[in-house]
């Protein structure tokens, strides 16, 4: 085997099968590398464990113990809006409004450019619209002049009553 799959089953020494274990001592018989590797960790590892024996000296435990229930009885009267705002803190909740607020940018950007669209549009068709009548009454005009230049007067209620009959 290499040393650098040697040096991963240095870590997980305990682990190993018998057969493994074998290979892994063989390597590190004849390795110095990996033997000072094996060494470090093996050294570690007690320290560690000699570590977990020790057990913490509390100067005064029923303070201790005071202030760990006056911490619990406080989270418990946690109001309405701080468990909202913790809820709303998670990362799922910020990503989820995140693209909410993007879908809503997009729908307002597209929105007013479609908007805009047909506001050129209508305001094409409005003048369209407006000259025609512009133009009606610009001919009924000229008309109604030309009937009292004749000398026949007459209001438009009667030019049409006439046609009507026609």
């Amino acid at each position: 085997m290499k040393c650098n799959e040697i040096e991963k089953s240095i870590y997980l020494y305990k682990e190993l099968s018998p057969p493994e274990r074998n290979i892994l001592d063989a390597h590190l018989a004849q390795c110095p590398s990996c033997r000072a590797l094996a060494d470090q960790v093996i050294e570690s590892r007690s320290i560690v464990n000699q570590v977990r024996r020790i057990m913490p000296e509390i100067e005064n435990p029923e303070r201790v113990t005071q202030r760990i229930m006056r911490t619990i009885g406080a989270q418990s009267k946690i109001g309405l809006w701080s468990q909202i705002t913790a809820y709303v803190d998670t990362v799922f909740v910020r990503y989820a409004f995140s693209f909410a607020s993007l879908v809503l940018i997009l729908f307002f950007v597209s929105e007013q450019s479609v908007d805009s669209q047909l506001n050129n549009v209508i305001d094409k068709k409005i003048e369209i619209t407006q000259a025609s009548i512009l133009n009606t009454r610009a001919i009924s005009n000229n008309y109604l002049m030309k009937r009292k230049s004749n000398g026949q007067a007459f209001s438009r209620y009667t030019y049409y009553k006439q046609n009507a009959n026609h």
